[in-house]
């Protein structure tokens, strides 16, 4: 089982602090609170199979992972954090405003944007690939935060510190099953708060909304999914359907973003451009170059040609050499 330590201070290395910036540049961008004469941070992580355990020690910043660092390093991995006691932050996890009074265990989605600011603050950190999640990646969970007294969470918090109180004493073989012991908690934090958002929804509209969120996430690529076929497939009107995603903003705009995250991998992934970029739109139901690229430029920030380049490696998408560390410890996943 393989072991990071990364430990910067400012003490024992005077440049300690912008070796921090260079290393996290190509994932989000950094604001320290105090000056550099006095940072430090530290990170021990262990790989666990497709999942990386960590403990993060740092100084008052903020964090900035803006649709270019999405670009930059095409993540697709959600990562669960639990706030060690003392810790304060606020956040705003692509428009949903949380903070530290809400809870001491959140989600990040790190195919979205999000900032956030904490004071100094120590965690624990699981990185899981979204394949992981299995249906429980359908929801939004980017920036959800588990109450303290929820069951749920405190079930996967308990594990947490458990798995790390442990982990240097497992072999191989006893560590290998904690990754998927680990999803299925946070599958169930997931769908725990989902059911509170949906907690004045009828149990037949949360088994509808579940539905719908599978058929949809089945046909992204399908240029002939609509609103309509979406409510002839699950035996509604088109009225239901539209009430029923009121909440989400509503079922086209739910697609849309669906749809143009499936995109982005789908470029990301088809490295030799097999694919033309008109008939990854088409599929994901853009009649137009034109609309596509738009689109593609609102959620993302860039337009799908130049995601095309990076996936190709014809351009580099951040100025700044990654060192290997971190952008291992994000790419081995």
């Amino acid at each position: 089982m393989r072991r990071d330590l990364w430990v910067l201070d400012a003490r024992e290395q005077a440049d300690a602090a912008e070796q921090y910036r260079q290393a996290c540049a190509g994932i989000f961008a950094l604001e320290l609170a105090g000056a550099d004469a006095s940072f430090s941070n530290r990170m021990d992580s262990y790989h666990i199979e497709a999942a990386i355990f960590s403990r993060c020690e740092g100084v008052a910043q903020r964090f900035d992972r803006s649709p270019a660092h999405l670009l930059a390093d095409g993540g697709d991995n959600v990562q669960v954090v639990l706030d060690l006691p003392g810790n304060r932050w606020e956040g705003d996890y692509d428009g949903r405003l949380v903070d530290s009074r809400m809870g001491v265990l959140r989600l990040i989605d790190w195919s979205r944007p999000f900032q956030f600011r904490a004071d100094a603050f120590r965690t624990l950190n699981l990185m899981l690939p979204r394949a992981l999640l299995g249906p429980a990646a359908g929801f939004d969970l980017h920036g959800l935060v588990a109450p303290e007294d929820s069951p749920s969470a405190r079930l996967l918090a308990g594990f947490m510190h458990a798995l790390w109180e442990n982990l240097p004493h497992l072999t191989a073989a006893e560590a290998r099953p904690m990754a998927l012991a680990a999803s299925a908690l946070v599958q169930g934090v997931i769908f725990a708060q989902a059911d509170v958002a949906w907690e004045d929804a009828r149990p037949a509209d949360k088994v509808r909304i579940a539905r719908a969120r599978s058929l949809i996430d089945a046909r992204l690529d399908d240029p002939d999914l609509s609103p309509d076929s979406v409510a002839a497939e699950l035996g509604v009107s088109r009225a239901k359907l539209y009430r029923l995603f009121k909440p989400l903003g509503g079922v086209s705009a739910f697609v849309q973003a669906r749809r143009l995250d499936h995109a982005f991998r789908t470029i990301m992934e088809d490295k030799a451009g097999a694919v033309s970029l008109s008939e990854v739109g088409y599929r994901h139901g853009f009649r137009s170059d034109a609309n596509f690229n738009r689109a593609f430029r609102r959620r993302f920030g860039a337009p799908p040609g130049r995601l095309r380049d990076a996936a190709e490696g014809r351009e580099a998408l951040s100025d700044v050499r990654r060192p290997d560390l971190i952008w291992d410890w994000l790419r081995d996943l």
